[in-house]
């Protein structure tokens, strides 16, 4: 009996019936192997997606690809030179850094064939991105003339006056408190001043979606900072 069910399982998990991941390829398809990065990148990360099966041939293992002839495109466009590293590894190493704050897809052509002539099973288009805006730190920076001002420092330049538009000073009570915001010049920190009540505890808050000059990946979550 026990010499049976070990023949049942060593068949299972040979035909892939045990731990089988939701459609997932075959052993045997052409599909990708691996994609790389994926995630938060930054500076110009080379792309590197290894195949299951040989697609590339010997000669053709270590020049450059024509740009017509990547078997990756990009959304946004990028530029730069891909090779094929090995028969079943392609990478291809950006020119220049990526832009700032911007979400990346790249797709695998639909028109790759392995050697064998077989068409890419299963997933074909992957994402990642530089890093979105985010607000690091609010403090206070000066208090004189009964007039408080705080610093917002933010990881990526902002538009002054944009940052309008998704900023509230809260006072103890959840009431808004009138501001005015310095600079018109895109920057990473922007200065705001207001009149405090005294006695008074006071809450900034960044709602999500404030976006920076670099690039649109805006705020995801709300920030609130006591001051």
């Amino acid at each position: 009996m026990k010499r049976l069910l070990l023949m049942v399982l060593a068949a299972l998990i040979l035909f892939g019936g045990v731990g089988g991941v939701e459609g997932a390829v075959q052993d045997g398809e052409f599909s990708v192997a691996t994609f790389t990065p994926q995630g938060i990148v930054k500076g110009k990360p080379a792309v590197t997606v290894v195949f299951s099966q040989p697609a590339a041939a010997k000669e053709s293992v270590g020049r450059p690809v024509a740009a017509d002839k990547l078997p990756l495109t990009f959304s946004p466009r990028l530029r730069g030179e891909g090779k094929w590293t090995d028969e079943k590894t392609f990478v291809f190493t950006p020119s220049s850094a990526l832009p700032q704050a911007t979400l990346f897809r790249c797709t695998v052509s639909d028109a790759l064939r392995d050697l064998q002539g077989r068409r890419l099973s299963g997933r074909q288009t992957f994402e990642f991105s530089t890093e979105a805006l985010k607000l690091l730190s609010v403090r206070q920076s000066d208090f004189s003339n009964d007039r408080a001002t705080l610093d917002l420092n933010f990881n990526l330049p902002v538009t002054p006056q944009r940052l309008r538009g998704f900023l509230t000073i809260l006072n103890e009570q959840k009431g808004t408190v009138e501001y005015t915001v310095f600079g018109n010049a895109p920057a990473s920190m922007v200065q705001v001043a207001f009149y405090p009540s005294d006695a008074s505890k006071f809450t900034a808050v960044v709602a999500p979606g404030l976006t920076s000059d670099a690039g649109p990946l805006g705020t995801t979550t709300t920030g609130q900072f006591p001051v």
